[in-house]
C-alpha cells in the first residue's frame, strides 16, 4: 500500500505528537508524586 506523501507525513507528525504528549504527561505526574512525597517527609 502506498500513501500520498502529505497524508503519511500528517500521520507521522500526529504519532510523534502523541508520543511526546505521553512523555510530557508522565514527566509532570512524576514531578507531582515527588512533590507530594517530599511534603510528607
Amino acid at each position: 500500500m502506498t500513501f500520498p506523501p502529505r497524508f503519511s507525513r500528517r500521520i507521522f507528525i500526529l504519532l510523534l505528537m502523541l508520543f511526546f504528549m505521553k512523555y510530557i504527561i508522565a514527566h509532570e505526574l512524576a514531578h507531582l508524586i515527588v512533590k507530594r512525597h517530599t511534603k510528607k517527609f
